[in-house]
């Protein structure tokens, strides 16, 4: 399917390149003629200096008609960023860590509904022996950190790390409100997972989505796949922001996530299995995977999610006034619901979430788009997405709505 695209749609990339040679030479990939514009955006967030290297997919039906990619791998702007290049991606991880636990569901090994102590007996210590699947997916298990003391090394000890969230008490009555689960997530749901299927969370998303998918999205990278990684920068003169909540304290210390520097662009990390933070990728490989929740589950001819599941998916499970985040949220399974808090989205009816620095995933449900966006330095303020993000996504919704009413 996806190649179908890539050969409807690169002639005119090409031409369009031809024309503008000297000034698009940093912009690589395709765009359908409707999405002109993204494509212009991107290339402006390249020229202006706001990106280092980046890229950005859109997904109509399944059908790719957005690949783009750009600008440099390094900060000596000495390696182009390529076709093949990944970078980490922080919490966009987490949309393809619970996509893992819906195939899971499809397969009728797991239901949302069910106990984590169902699968992982230990869990059901300090008083959690009713927390669910569907509160750990939902941000409302009330385990949103590590307690103290905790580092991030620990967290690459996947033994260690998920006992101690077992023998740990919730921080509130678990389904009573939500608390993001900034790093805790990825082990909960991973446990769950390689208890069921017997194998490390990363090697069953690997072998089992990734791969069957033709994604190069990785949790976890093989020696393999370090020489395609391009490191994260943080973009300095960018404020960050900190929720001013007490449990928002507590889970920013459990461990703290590491924002740049030597410790995410290290090979410890890369290679560590943090299925809440550290997955590998680019546009094309998030939006190949995500794909699948609005193409009704199927790529290339394979149904791989049924309809069931991906509503189940899509459905709320709670909302409040977020313990961490200090902001009104309603989460589905790993993904927020788009509301008034959200403008960008404009009121549409849409599911996204994102990673610290500006990477982006949103699922725009009436037609059927999914947008992806991953770039390489860090804005520290972009918890719900930044200007580069948000200029693309707006221009990939309005060529979307033109190519919703051409296709209908």
């Amino acid at each position: 399917m996806y190649m179908r695209a890539h050969a409807s749609y690169i002639m005119c990339f090409e031409m369009s390149s031809s024309q503008h040679s000297d000034r698009d030479a940093t912009v690589s990939g395709f765009c359908h003629p409707l999405y002109e514009n993204v494509r212009r955006t991107f290339r402006q967030n390249l020229v202006s200096g706001s990106e280092l290297g980046a890229s950005v997919a859109v997904t109509v039906r399944g059908e790719l008609v957005v690949d783009l990619w750009g600008g440099w791998a390094d900060t000596a702007q000495a390696i182009p960023w390529t076709e093949q290049t990944i970078t980490n991606v922080y919490s966009t991880t987490k949309t393809m860590t619970a996509l893992t636990a819906l195939v899971l569901v499809e397969r009728g090994e797991l239901n949302l509904s069910d106990r984590v102590a169902k699968f992982w007996p230990e869990f059901a210590n300090c008083g959690k022996s009713s927390v669910t699947v569907s509160q750990l997916i939902s941000h409302s298990s009330g385990l949103p950190a590590w307690n103290q003391p905790i580092t991030i090394e620990d967290l690459y000890d996947w033994e260690k790390s998920t006992d101690l969230l077992a023998n740990q008490e919730p921080w509130w009555t678990p389904g009573s409100q939500s608390g993001y689960h900034m790093l805790s997530f990825g082990h909960l749901i991973g446990e769950v997972v390689r208890r069921i299927t017997g194998v490390s969370f990363g090697r069953f998303f690997k072998t089992e989505i990734a791969i069957p998918l033709g994604s190069n999205f990785r949790i976890g990278l093989d020696p393999t796949d370090l020489p395609s990684v391009s490191p994260v920068v943080i973009l300095q003169d960018a404020p960050e922001v900190v929720p001013p909540t007490e449990i928002a304290s507590k889970t920013l210390v459990g461990p703290p996530l590491p924002r740049g520097g030597t410790v995410v662009n290290s090979d410890a990390w890369r290679s560590a299995q943090v299925p809440a933070a550290n997955g590998h990728g680019n546009a094309r490989s998030v939006a190949q995977i995500q794909g699948l929740l609005t193409n009704r589950g199927e790529i290339s001819g394979r149904k791989i999610l049924s309809d069931k599941v991906i509503s189940e998916a899509f459905k709320p499970i709670i909302t409040s006034r977020d313990a961490v985040l200090g902001v009104p949220m309603t989460f589905a399974s790993g993904f927020a619901v788009a509301n008034l808090n959200h403008p960008t989205l404009g009121g549409r009816n849409a599911r996204f979430w994102g990673g610290f620095g500006g990477s982006r995933i949103v699922h725009e449900l009436d037609h059927q788009m999914t947008f992806a966006y991953v770039m390489n330095k860090l804005n520290p303020s972009a918890f719900f997405g930044d200007l580069r993000g948000d200029d693309l996504l707006k221009s990939a919704l309005q060529a979307t709505d033109s190519y919703h009413a051409e296709n209908q």
